[in-house]
This record gives C-alpha cells, sequence and structure tokens, in this order.
C-alpha cells in the first residue's frame, strides 16, 4: 500500500475521532508562514502531498527492516493465546495488527537539514505525535526517533520517505551516524551524512539511495527522485530563521517567542535546582 493511500485512510480515521469531541482543536498559534506550515503536518485531518512513489522492493531494501516476503518476527505470541486481564483501557484504546500479533518493535531515525528541510525535528516528533498512533518517539538536536510495530512501521514510513515531509537533499533515513548533520550543504546541496547513504547523480539529477538506514551497501540503488528548487523549499519552511537580519519573530507571533523563552528558562532553572523556580 503506497503513501497516498495510507494518508487517506489515516484522514478518515482522525475525522472520526474529531467528530466525537467537543472542542475544536487549536495546532499553533500564528499567522505566517512558519506556523501555517507547522500546522499542516500538526493537523491529521489535512492531506500531506505525495512526491514520490517507490517499488515494494525498493522500500523494503531501503528500510534494511526484513526482506520482501519475509514474516515478521514476534516478540511474544498472539494477544488471543496469552489471554489478557480485563481493563478498561483496553476497551477504550484498541490494539493494533502489529501489537495483536505480537510484532517485535523497530526504530526508525530521520535526520533534518538545517538549511530549508522539509520539516524540522521539532515539527517531525508533532507531526507523528498528532498522525500516527502506538508509537514512541523523541527529537534529539537534528534526529528524530520513532519506535513502534514493525506491521504499523512500514505503513508509516511510506508516507515518511513518500510524501512532502522528505526531501532526498535535506531529510535522510539514517539508523547509524546521525551526529553531524548540520547547515552544511555540498556542491550539489546535499547536507552532510558521515556515512554516505544517499549520492547525486549528475546524469538525471536525482539523488539515489545507495545504503540503507544501517550503512550497509544496496545491491540496486533506491532513485529517490530529485530536490524541490530552492524557492520552493522556502516557502515550505518550519523554522524561524534569522536570514536577512530582521527580527526572528514579529507582528502576531511575538506570543510564540515569549511563551519559549519562557519554558527555556524555567527548563535551565530546574535543571539547576527546583528551587529556583520559586516565584517564577
Amino acid at each position: 500500500m503506497g503513501a497516498e493511500e495510507i494518508l487517506k485512510q489515516q484522514v478518515e480515521a482522525a475525522k472520526e475521532r474529531m467528530a466525537k469531541r467537543k472542542y475544536q482543536r487549536q495546532y499553533y498559534p500564528g499567522s505566517t508562514m512558519v506556523p501555517e506550515n507547522r500546522r499542516k503536518f500538526y493537523d491529521p485531518i489535512r492531506p500531506l502531498e505525495v512526491l514520490r512513489t517507490l517499488t515494494d522492493e525498493d522500500f523494503q531494501n531501503l528500510l534494511g527492516f526484513r526482506a520482501l516476503g519475509q514474516r515478521y518476527l514476534s516478540v511474544h505470541p498472539p494477544l488471543e493465546e496469552i489471554g489478557e486481564p480485563d481493563d478498561p483501557i483496553r476497551e477504550l484504546v484498541p490494539a493494533d495488527a502489529g501489537a495483536k500479533a505480537g510484532d517485535r518493535i523497530t526504530t526508525m531515525v530521520m535526520s533534518d537539514s538545517l538549511t530549508h528541510p522539509l520539516i524540522g525535528p521539532y515539527t517531525r516528533i508533532w507531526m507523528y505525535l498528532n498522525r500516527f498512533r502506538g508509537i514512541d518517539g523523541a527529537s534529539y538536536s537534528a534526529r528524530t526517533t520513532l519506535e513502534m510495530r514493525e506491521r504499523e512501521m512500514e505503513g508509516v514510513s511510506r508516507v515518511i520517505i513518500e510524501a512532502e515531509c522528505f526531501d532526498p537533499a535535506r531529510d535522510a533515513f539514517r539508523q547509524f551516524g546521525c551526529t553531524g548533520a548540520s547547515s552544511r550543504l555540498d556542491k550539489n546541496g546535499l547536507f552532510f551524512d558521515p556515512m554516505a547513504r544517499i549520492e547525486y547523480d549528475p546524469s538525471t539529477g536525482h539523488y539515489m539511495q545507495v545504503k540503507d538506514g544501517f550503512g550497509i551497501p544496496l545491491d540496486k540503488p533506491v532513485d529517490l527522485g530529485p530536490t524541490l528548487p530552492e524557492e520552493e523549499k522556502a516557502k515550505r519552511n518550519v523554522m524561524y530563521m534569522n536570514t536577512d537580519g530582521n527580527p526572528v519573530l514579529a507582528g502576531p507571533e511575538w506570543e510564540v517567542l515569549v511563551v519559549k523563552r519562557r519554558i527555556q528558562a524555567l527548563r535551565f532553572l530546574a535543571g539547576m535546582g527546583p528551587y529556583k523556580l520559586n516565584g517564577k
């Protein structure tokens, strides 16, 4: 199943959930380009644009989790065989297919450049939390981890790789060697990767995945297509960036700056000693 079909299912499921709520959820404040681009990822009802479609074979090879057609490895018997005790939470939150089957947990690590990526680390983890269920994740510096049952992971990773939250020159699937991602770009606009998993093909203008996420060379490179024009990437920017000497946040976005500075200051003080928060 491709990303487009998966996204349709997720949007319909999100609409059903939203219809049961008595309030209208707000995803992010602000009216300029950056908050609007962030809300596009945060709001599960809004469909994402699919930029590429990979074959099943290329997709499985890129992930490196299992061979095409190989069964899912399990870590426990199916839930029906275990015989779980009664729990009201299980009625409220039904298990997904991977949990029911006992699939193992897999991890996906994505890295994003700091120079006009299609999505940034902070925005990425909030997209995961708002759009996907049965997950655990975190954002560390320029990398974002995602953990979930392997069966569901393959569907989610289709969206992550094929939709508009991935550009082959600025966003990458990196299970190892994530450190080093920065603003540095090579002459082809590709951001730094210590394991060189993606290469630029000058004959086609496309970026080719030559190693899987673990850094293991692929028998056949996977064509990820071209990068978006710089002007288009700038329009899709999700980061507040001071590139022209003007204030990073101004006008309707001042509240974002005030609140985030307060959060960061309180975290810093609490780390030094909780008593420093008295009166703050």
